[in-house]
């Protein structure tokens, strides 16, 4: 009955996790890939063993290197791609959305409106005009004396 069990572990070669020096049995789900819970991606119906430190392995984590999130499109994870939800462009680092979206005005975190390089904030109020402004201000320098808005 023994004579198949594989030693320091409970069941025989075929139902043991395939990862080296690893004795535990195989999952349920992963019985045809041959990982224990252990070793065994979380995505559902995959057949790789997750990375070391993650809960997923390579083909399903974030390409940004030491992130081990799960990705939200084709390359990245949520926290690396852009907010934009036409978007899957990467980000940089403290901010949502990437070159393409982010305001071009320096260190605003905001998405830049259709058809300018500045978010509402910085974009001055005149109906056509996308020139910058400064967020305490409605107009840009053009425009601030423009008695037909006021």
């Amino acid at each position: 009955m023994d004579a198949y069990k594989i030693e320091n572990s409970d069941c025989c070669k075929i139902h043991t996790c395939k990862v080296e020096d690893c004795n535990k049995m195989r999952t349920a789900t992963s019985d045809t890939y041959g990982y224990c819970e252990l070793h065994e991606c979380e995505v559902k119906g995959c057949s790789f063993t997750k990375t070391e430190d993650a809960t997923i392995c390579r083909v399903h984590a974030c390409f940004i290197s030491g992130c081990t999130n799960l990705r939200a499109n084709k390359l990245y994870c949520k926290d690396h791609t852009c907010a934009n939800s036409s978007c899957e462009y990467i980000v940089d680092t403290g901010y949502r959305y990437c070159a393409v979206h982010l305001c071009h005005e320096n260190n605003c975190p905001n998405e830049k409106q259709k058809d300018s390089y500045r978010c509402k904030a910085h974009t001055c109020q005149k109906d056509g005009c996308t020139l910058s402004k400064t967020p305490s201000e409605k107009y840009c320098i053009y425009h601030k004396d423009d008695s037909s808005e006021k």
